[in-house]
């Protein structure tokens, strides 16, 4: 499960990344932001947000029954991470 939630918080960075690479590369060029980009990029940053809730929900699930001082943390820190990165994405 560890490897598993790695692997989805990965993919969220990478795509969050990558699609912030692609615009300001865009913008760079001279080039201005469409309709398209833009919901491009919410489209990404809400996808991530999905990968990063479900890591977190796989992370919550694997510590098991024994500490819930330490689950709600765990959720609480995933919660705020989904937060901000729903923000940014203007979710």
């Amino acid at each position: 499960r560890l490897a598993e939630a790695a692997a989805e918080v990965e993919c969220a960075r990478r795509l969050l990344l990558g699609t912030a690479r692609d615009i300001g590369k865009k913008l760079e060029s001279g080039a201005s932001t469409d309709e398209h980009d833009m919901a491009l990029a919410s489209r990404n940053a809400g996808y991530a947000v999905k990968l990063a809730q479900r890591a977190v929900t796989r992370l919550f699930e694997a510590s098991g029954g024994g500490g819930v001082i330490e689950q709600e943390t765990v959720r609480a820190a995933g919660d705020a991470v989904a937060a901000r990165w729903g923000m940014a994405g203007g979710l």
